[in-house]
């Protein structure tokens, strides 16, 4: 059986082969999941040690930890939360995705079969739940309550490395070259955006639809049904975000804010240093993993990190929930 330590150094070379690797300001991640989540009612931040077998619980005014989940957890690699407060935890170290109801420690269901070092999850709106498996390029699609598997997606996937469920309800996936989009119940794409796409690295949606697709070197907007980017943010790009007023984050060599109208407000510079991942709060609280701590940015302190948690090494994994 390979180590825990050994599958997280092949998936990681595995990205750099890829071109998911690094340059002097964008260094290889292994966090290629980005779940994009604006909850009004979040009120704790979620966050998994990539190398770790606990989540760790944090009031998001306080910053203090309130609690910590065990129990099933086997480095989390990618959380949600789903319309009833249920947490999702995809555990890559130990290929199971377990599900918690709302302030429980111990896993309500846990999901074992069709997963293959799974990095990525995304939930739909009639339980569908879908699992991105990096060994072997695949997506498995589950019934997110009863944790029965409904189908696998292979077709038009070359090397994904993003997943999200847009406002349509398709399931758009981040494949390198294109996006892949597929309808919900197909296993073949619907359509294919190639337009404008250089390296599609992560996916977001606003709350008008439009899709933001971080492409590298920018970042590249697609209106609803739309296979021609209408605008395009001149920003490097790797991780993108955005907060309960549609403020728009994007991380590369720093972290840029752009409003609803796509004026920049705010660059966040100092402190990053080696980032595995960034996820932003609804308040604008920015969680920023890195190598050996989480690095918060607040949108009052905007030169450097106003808080930090320490001892939480490779953060890939944080969501804002109950």
């Amino acid at each position: 059986m390979i180590s825990k330590v050994v599958r997280a150094s092949l998936l990681t070379a595995a990205l750099l082969v890829a071109g998911c690797g690094s340059s002097a300001t964008t260094p290889p991640q292994t966090a290629i999941a980005q779940y994009v989540q604006r909850s009004h009612k979040a009120t704790h931040a979620y966050i998994g040690a990539g190398n770790g077998g606990e989540l760790s619980v944090y009031d998001i005014g306080s910053k203090k930890l309130s609690r910590t989940i065990s129990q099933g957890i086997d480095e989390p690699f990618d959380l949600a939360f789903d319309a009833s407060n249920d947490l999702y935890v995809l555990n890559f170290g130990n290929d199971t995705l377990t599900v918690y109801a709302e302030n429980a420690g111990t896993p309500k269901l846990t999901i074992s079969t069709g997963l293959n070092w799974p990095v990525a999850l995304a939930l739909d709106n009639s339980n569908g739940l879908y699992v991105l498996n990096s060994f072997d390029n695949t997506i498995t699609v589950y019934n997110s309550k009863e944790g029965n598997e409904r189908y696998a997606i292979s077709d038009g996937l070359t090397y994904p490395v993003a997943i999200a469920i847009g406002a349509d309800q398709n399931l758009y996936v981040a494949n390198g070259a294109n996006v892949a989009v597929y309808a919900p119940g197909a296993q073949s794409p619907t359509r294919t955006i190639t337009t404008g796409i250089i390296d599609a690295e992560a996916l977001a949606f606003d709350d008008a639809g439009n899709l933001f697709v971080a492409n590298r070197k920018n970042v590249l907007m697609y209106p609803p049904g739309s296979n021609s980017p209408s605008e395009t943010i001149k920003k490097s790009s790797y991780r993108l975000g955005f907060d309960a007023r549609g403020n728009l984050y994007v991380l590369g060599g720093t972290i840029a804010v752009f409003s609803p109208a796509g004026r920049e407000l705010r660059d966040y510079t100092r402190g990053l240093g080696r980032t595995e991942s960034m996820h932003v709060a609804p308040s604008g609280d920015v969680y920023v993993g890195a190598k050996l701590q989480v690095s918060i940015y607040t949108p009052k302190i905007p030169e450097q990190p106003a808080f930090y948690i320490k001892h939480t090494p490779y953060v890939h994994a944080v969501a804002f929930g109950p």
